[in-house]
């Protein structure tokens, strides 16, 4: 078995994820081979950068971040296709 796992280290979730899945496998298959790859962090100083700034964020202005947690997360339900309500029905 060969695994790349690609992940960035905005926030912990995403590499604890990450890991937590690398170890899984390790266990289920000893003699496998699991990589976890930074992707952002790796490609470039830009990409670097942002992810700095965003654990930066995280870490000290944590307003700041809700307040683009909520942009993000708005934009997510406007785009085109996006169901904003669904109508239930009974049986």
């Amino acid at each position: 078995m060969r695994v790349l796992i690609f992940t960035s280290s905005g926030g912990t979730a995403h590499d604890a994820a990450a890991y937590a899945i690398e170890a899984w496998l390790k266990r289920w298959d000893p003699d496998g081979e699991v990589l976890v790859e930074h992707v952002l962090e790796n490609a470039s100083v830009f990409t670097r950068a942002g992810v700095a700034l965003y654990n930066w964020i995280q870490r000290h202005g944590p307003l700041m971040h809700q307040i683009y947690w909520r942009v993000v997360e708005f934009e997510d339900v406007t785009k085109p296709g996006t169901l904003l309500a669904e109508e239930s029905s009974r049986i």
